[in-house]
């Protein structure tokens, strides 16, 4: 527990060090020691945000850098704001929401860099990402220390100058961070949507978790990992709750049935890879739950989704579909789903990938059919109540 109490805090510092960081110098080199950064307003870039997607760069110098602009392999508007005869302040702001080079640089009217600066670009969805691996517990303890901060800010009264628009740029990035770990613990309090409207799990013993699947267990565990909704074809499904899109498959064919490994002696990630075959084209959620959710048999798969991106409760997800398993006229037409749990493996913090989530254990695994029946809607909201 000590270990995990220590990874847990290293991780704490770690973030708080990239939001906090701030140096006069932080160039990657100067092409040009004639010109000076005398402030940098903030080293962290936080796209979805019109008010923190941009920065100052003051300079000392003697030529004249009115010309001068900044570049970079994003879309950014870059302008002069302010200058006296030494002094020079210019604006960086990021307009393109998908960029991740924080690489930039300072040119003169004739296209010469002089300066090469380094900036720290965050997402809304990366920062989600960061958090939605940690418990509820932890992410309590990341808010106290950020209202700490805060209230370290605030009572600080320095008359300087340069100290108070870092501060109050500081300020912002807290409660920026703030407000998505708060909305994360506000809907871990609150249950599951049904993925779709005015329906229910179904209640037939072999269409829920650990119900037997004897037809392919000698290329997968042979058990029935999810639950099924039975709806008709290219009805539409939502997601069940806020979260971040991990996967998306659109593309499944039934031709793709024949890559499916029927070697003897399966690994357990060898069967759950077979298994992810049948699934067809899937949309994958890291839910505010930090749980991983699997729409499956999807006919269709809505065009505003992408992977890395944030998705809303009630969002579209797809249309329902069919298994094609054993054949193409199997006509059992179902939205096909299961939630995977967080195992909540300190090591792996942010650094999960697919096969990972292949093995995380579902909901109510090994548990009894009867169990699972008695048990199976307490963590989904009663449709009856949907407004």
């Amino acid at each position: 527990m000590y270990k995990i109490f220590v990874i847990i805090l290293s991780s704490i510092i770690w973030f708080i060090s990239l939001i906090f960081y701030y140096s006069a110098f932080s160039s990657v080199y100067a092409t040009d020691d004639s010109i000076q950064l005398d402030l940098k307003l903030t080293n962290n870039i936080y796209l979805d945000s019109d008010n923190l997607n941009n920065t100052l760069f003051l300079y000392k110098s003697d030529y004249d850098l009115k010309q001068h602009k900044f570049t970079s392999s994003c879309s950014i508007n870059s302008k002069l704001i302010w200058s006296n005869s030494k002094y020079y302040l210019f604006e960086v702001k990021y307009l393109d929401d998908n960029c991740d080079d924080g690489n930039i640089s300072l040119v003169s009217e004739e296209k010469e860099v002089v300066r090469n600066e380094k900036i720290n670009i965050f997402s809304k969805s990366k920062i989600y990402n960061i958090f939605l691996d940690y418990n509820t517990s932890d992410l309590e303890k990341f808010n106290m220390i950020l209202n700490n901060k805060l209230e370290e800010l605030v009572n600080n009264k320095t008359k300087n100058r340069k100290f108070k628009i870092r501060k109050d740029r500081k300020v912002q990035e807290i409660n920026y961070i703030k407000w998505i770990i708060e909305h994360i613990l506000l809907k871990r309090e609150e249950n599951y949507v049904m993925p779709v409207l005015w329906k229910t799990i179904s209640d037939h013993p072999s269409r829920v978790p650990n119900a037997r699947r004897p037809y392919r267990a000698s290329i997968t565990d042979g058990i029935h990992h999810w639950w099924d909704i039975y709806w008709p074809l290219w009805e539409e499904t939502i997601s069940i709750d806020d979260g971040l899109v991990v996967r998306v498959i659109r593309d499944f064919q039934y031709s793709d049935l024949s890559k499916l490994n029927r070697s003897s002696n399966l690994s357990d990630l060898e069967k759950a890879k077979n298994l992810d075959i049948y699934r067809w084209n899937q949309v994958w959620i890291k839910t505010m739950k930090w749980d991983i959710v699997i729409y499956s048999h999807l006919t269709e798969v809505s065009s505003n989704i992408k992977e890395w991106e944030i998705i809303n409760k009630w969002d579209f997800v797809g249309t329902t579909g069919i298994t094609w398993v054993p054949d193409k006229n199997y006509k059992d037409y179902h939205l096909h789903f299961t939630v995977h749990k967080n195992p909540f493996d300190s090591d792996k913090v942010w650094n999960y990938t697919i096969d990972d989530y292949l093995l995380w254990d579902w909901y109510y695994k090994w548990r009894t059919i009867s169990y699972v029946l008695e048990n199976q809607n307490k963590i989904f909201k009663d449709y009856s109540t949907y407004q």
